[in-house]
């Protein structure tokens, strides 16, 4: 819990000091008030994530398991980023450049084609704000919610190789057992499906 905390905190901090003097007017933007502000914001995705990262990386998933959160992780990100491709600049503006790197990559602009105009930043947000969301979710089911779980050893049983008869199935465990199942119409989509 502690170190949640801190993983929190620390981003936090690091973001806060780079603000060197108050928020100024709109018009007032060449003093540069945050330098580098959305790129140091951005450690308050990334640095939860690297923690949370190497406590998920030591837990004893099925490859599937593991698959599918990078799938998810993949398509909810890309879906955010093409949303910001699409509309971004339509709901969006980036007024302090010294804010960002100063990278940008291509947006469609509401006056018409594609700008040249969305920081980089925005796919860090999408990506990292993603990943953070999904591990945290992760570590909540399994560090707060772990003692009202039903064992998930059913849910990590897969179709085995050997031979099958035809009322029943082999089914390999992720414990290295085997378990018998019987063939009910459909089963077998819906024992996948819920995996994810």
């Amino acid at each position: 819990m502690l170190g949640m905390m801190l993983a929190l905190l620390v981003p936090f901090i690091l973001t806060l000091q780079t603000i060197k003097q108050p928020r100024p007017r709109i018009i007032d933007l060449q003093a540069n008030p945050t330098p580098y502000g959305y790129t140091w914001s951005l450690s308050l995705f990334i640095v939860p994530t690297l923690l949370l990262a190497i406590w998920h990386s030591r837990r004893k998933d099925t490859t599937l398991q593991k698959r599918t959160f990078w799938t998810t992780a993949a398509l909810v990100a890309g879906a955010g980023i093409m949303l910001d491709v699409l509309f971004g600049l339509r709901f969006f503006t980036f007024e302090n450049p010294e804010a960002t790197l100063g990278f940008r990559f291509w947006g469609l602009d509401p006056a018409g084609g594609f700008k040249r105009s969305l920081p980089i930043e925005e796919i860090g947000f999408y990506s990292f704000g993603i990943i953070t969301v999904l591990l945290v979710y992760i570590w909540g089911d399994e560090f707060w919610f772990g003692a009202y779980n039903r064992d998930d050893s059913p849910r990590k049983c897969f179709p085995s190789t050997q031979s099958r008869s035809s009322s029943a199935s082999l089914f390999s465990c992720s414990d290295g057992s085997t378990k018998s199942m019987v063939r009910i119409p459909g089963m077998k989509a819906f024992r996948v499906i819920s995996c994810f």
